[in-house]
């Protein structure tokens, strides 16, 4: 078990700091790097969470959030993208990731972006298939 929590570890703060690599070459000069790449962080990982709740939908035919208002989970996952910045912004902990993951030759780190761009790209369009699928379904 603890192997497993190593690994699902490595995996969450490799992820952030491709979000940082991509943030770096992609924003201006005086961005905040590790702000806009925890923010892109938590957007894939709501849709992660938006995807396992549509497959919950459509397995059990029940949904959850019926008694919840709209923007009460607005607001809920408004509050994760900020505390998710805050989190890594507190006491440089996103320094030690790209200090830790920076060590990579070229071909590791080519490789474990052609992984990034793969779960971005497998995220997105796995909601929307999900998404469409229920539509047809319902």
């Amino acid at each position: 078990m603890k192997a497993i929590v190593r690994k699902l570890s490595w995996l969450y703060r490799s992820m952030f700091y491709r979000f940082y690599r991509y943030s770096e070459r992609a924003d201006g000069k005086y961005s905040t790097y590790y702000f806009i790449a925890a923010i892109n962080f938590s957007m894939f990982l709501i849709w992660n969470f938006g995807t396992l709740y549509l497959i919950y939908v459509i397995i059990s035919g029940e949904t959850i959030l019926d008694f919840v208002p709209v923007w009460v989970v607005g607001v809920l996952g408004a509050g994760f993208l900020v505390l998710h910045a805050l989190f890594f912004g507190y006491k440089g902990r996103y320094k030690k990731i790209v200090a830790e993951f920076s060590k990579e030759n070229r071909e590791e780190e080519h490789r474990r972006n052609v992984w990034a761009v793969w779960y971005g790209a497998i995220s997105v369009f796995s909601f929307f298939g999900i998404a469409v699928a229920w539509a047809i379904l319902k």
